[in-house]
């Protein structure tokens, strides 16, 4: 399995949010030396506050949505963007249903 491949397993794989922003902040420690990465406008720091749709989109208006040796790193980004929307909405899912049953106790 190639590089990026591994990593957009490993992050599609996370399954709570601690795990995926574990996993990616694996990645970024692996990344962080990648000059081209680096170059991107606004990249580290969003990064390291865990903003990876900004990260994305730093990656993307310097070097494109299909520049091909950056393509890897989008896709791992784009990974964790859609794992991380799909665990919030599972949480949300979870916890709303005990919450309206609270809710209804105490109404009476």
């Amino acid at each position: 399995m190639e590089w990026p491949k591994q990593w957009t397993v490993l992050v599609s794989q996370a399954n709570t949010l601690e795990a995926l922003a574990s996993v990616m902040n694996d990645w970024y420690d692996s990344v962080r030396l990648d000059t081209d990465l680096r170059a991107c406008t606004g990249f580290e720091n969003c990064m390291q506050c865990g903003d990876w749709d900004s990260a994305k989109a730093s990656i993307e208006r310097t070097y494109g949505t299909w520049d091909r040796p950056h393509r890897g790193a989008l896709e791992i980004l784009n990974a964790a963007i859609h794992n991380k929307r799909a665990l919030r909405l599972n949480s949300s899912q979870t916890i709303l249903p005990v919450l309206q049953q609270q809710s209804r106790n105490r109404r009476g």
